[in-house]
C-alpha cells in the first residue's frame, strides 16, 4: 500500500470529522439558543399546574373540615315509633318500676338524660310537621273550595208554582217578531214571587213592559230577574235566601194569563233558565 495514500486519507478524514464537530457544536448552540424561550415556558407551566393543585387540594380540605357531622342516634329504641306516640315517659317509669333491677350508674343517668332531651326536641320536631302538614292540607281544601265556589251554578229553584207560559227565544208579539230571553209562569195576582237561589239585591225598578222588576246577584256572576210584580218587599242591597218572599205579582197578563217573567243571566248573557231548572216545564 502506498504511504502517501495513507497520508491523504488520513488528513481528509480528519478534516471532515472536525467538520462534522463544529457543526454538530454549532447546531446544539443554536438549539441550546431557541429552547431557552420553551423553558421559561415550561418552568410557567410547572409553576402554575403546581399552584392549581394546591388551591384544588386546599378547597377539597376546607369542604371536608366543614362538612355538616350528621345525627347520631346510639340508642336504638330512638327508631321505635313511640317515640312520636308519646310513650317514651311512661316506658321509663316502668322501668323505674321493675323489680329486680339494678339502678344505672349516674354517667349512665346523665347520657339517658341526654337522650331524653334529643327524644323530647325530635318529639317537638314530629309534631310541628304534622301541624304544618294539616294546615297546608286546609289551605289547599280552602283554595279549592273558593276555585269551586267560583265556578259552580247556584242551586236554583222555582220562583213560584205556576205553569210555564212562554219559553226562551223568539214569539211573535202582534205583527213582529221579539226575542224572549227568559220564561213566562202564570201566577194569579196578590201571590208571593220568592227567590229562586240565595244572593243579594241589586236593584228594584220599573220597566214599561214588566212593571216592577227585582234583579238580584247570585255568586260566581249568575243574576236573575223577576217582572210583573205589584209590590215589593225588599230593598237594594237586601241580602235574601232561597224562598225568600221578593214581592207580589201583578194582575198585567204575561201572554194569555196573569204571571211573571223570570230570566237568568250569566256574567250579563242571558241563559235559557229551562236549561238550569228543568223542573219550570213541568
Amino acid at each position: 500500500m502506498d504511504w502517501r495514500f495513507l497520508c491523504s486519507f488520513w488528513r481528509s478524514f480528519r478534516l471532515a470529522l472536525q467538520k462534522w464537530v463544529l457543526a454538530a457544536v454549532r447546531t446544539g448552540a443554536r438549539i441550546r439558543d431557541n429552547l431557552l424561550p420553551f423553558r421559561r415556558l415550561v418552568l410557567f407551566f410547572l409553576a402554575g399546574a403546581l399552584l392549581l393543585s394546591v388551591l384544588v387540594w386546599g378547597f377539597s380540605r376546607r369542604i371536608t373540615v366543614n362538612k355538616p357531622v350528621p345525627l347520631r342516634l346510639e340508642r336504638e329504641d330512638l327508631y321505635s315509633e313511640d317515640i312520636f306516640a308519646g310513650d317514651m315517659p311512661s316506658r321509663a317509669s316502668e322501668d323505674e318500676r321493675a323489680p329486680g333491677r339494678a339502678r344505672a350508674p349516674e354517667g349512665a343517668d346523665l347520657a339517658e338524660e341526654k337522650s331524653m332531651g334529643g327524644t323530647v326536641d325530635l318529639f317537638r320536631m314530629q309534631e310541628e310537621i304534622t301541624e304544618l302538614r294539616h294546615r297546608v292540607k286546609e289551605l289547599a281544601e280552602e283554595k279549592e273550595k273558593a276555585a269551586w265556589e267560583g265556578t259552580a251554578v247556584p242551586a236554583f229553584g222555582r220562583p213560584v208554582q205556576g205553569r210555564l207560559l212562554r219559553s226562551t227565544g223568539w214569539h211573535r208579539y202582534g205583527n213582529e217578531w221579539r226575542y224572549h230571553t227568559g220564561v213566562d209562569l202564570s201566577l194569579p195576582a196578590g201571590r208571593n214571587v220568592m227567590a229562586a237561589a240565595p244572593g243579594k239585591v241589586r236593584e228594584i225598578r220599573t220597566d214599561p213592559l214588566l212593571g216592577w222588576v227585582v234583579v238580584i246577584d247570585h255568586n260566581a256572576g249568575w243574576s236573575s230577574l223577576y217582572g210583573h210584580l205589584s209590590e215589593v218587599m225588599i230593598t237594594p242591597g237586601f241580602q235574601v235566601q232561597k224562598g225568600t218572599v221578593l214581592g207580589k205579582s201583578s194582575a198585567s197578563t204575561c201572554g194569555p194569563e196573569p204571571g211573571i217573567h223570570f230570566s237568568l243571566y250569566h256574567h250579563g248573557n242571558p241563559v235559557d233558565p229551562l236549561s238550569v231548572i228543568p223542573s219550570l216545564a213541568d
